[in-house]
């Protein structure tokens, strides 16, 4: 199947990026999870000492709210002389990276050669060994609708982020962390999923939608 992506990036995307400014938008959705995100969630007013981004308030189980994007990649969407339509098109080069070097070419290329496997890796290293991280990514980084059982149109790119984190679990990048990445779906949701046990959940939020949104119409 061949789809047509159309993107409608606001004007506040920029600002909505910078600055950690994501983050309450983050935490709003995990507090309306029910399954991804069973707890209860609030922000840590104090993060002097680099204390985590969010904690539950039951468990005191720690989170840590990342952009999964590489300094080129920051620059064509927040700097002074940034270009959405450079980034909409690095993104989606990102995505058909797997399906072109690891489907095609298989053998050729290792999952250590993607690029999204490299920012994924060095985002992940910064959280702290007892922290999870909570990766929003403003773009479809895997074609997905609810009632499909997490499988994608295009397979190619289905199995992108799970198979990005077998190889940084095997080398030994996860530890004890659990990751979670939120994206938006093919029917203007947001995808909650945990990559640990592959459990995904979808919801409807107005204020994603404000700053993005994507359609997909067959061809």
């Amino acid at each position: 199947m061949v789809v047509r992506q159309i993107a409608t990036l606001s004007d506040e995307l920029k600002p909505f990026i910078q600055s950690g400014n994501y983050e309450p938008y983050t935490l709003d959705l995990m507090n309306k999870s029910a399954l991804v995100f069973p707890g209860q969630y609030e922000w840590n007013e104090d993060q002097s000492n680099g204390q985590c981004d969010f904690y539950d308030v039951h468990t005191l189980e720690k989170f840590e709210a990342k952009l999964p994007f590489d300094k080129k990649e920051g620059q064509l969407i927040c700097s002074n002389n940034a270009n959405l339509k450079d980034w909409i098109e690095f993104m989606m080069n990102e995505e058909e990276e797997f399906g072109e070097k690891i489907i095609r070419c298989r053998g050729q290329y290792k999952i250590t050669d993607l690029t999204l496997y490299k920012t994924l890796e060095k985002r992940i290293n910064t959280v702290q060994k007892d922290e999870n991280a909570v990766f929003l990514f403003p773009y479809p980084i895997t074609l997905d609708a609810e009632g499909g059982d997490g499988l994608n149109l295009l397979h190619f790119c289905g199995d992108i982020l799970s198979n990005i984190f077998s190889e940084l679990a095997k080398q030994g990048v996860i530890s004890t962390r659990k990751i979670y990445v939120i994206y938006p779906s093919l029917d203007n949701k947001m995808v909650l999923r945990c990559l640990n046990n592959h459990q995904r959940e979808y919801l409807f939020s107005a204020d994603m939608k404000r700053f993005f949104s994507y359609e997909f119409l067959p061809i």
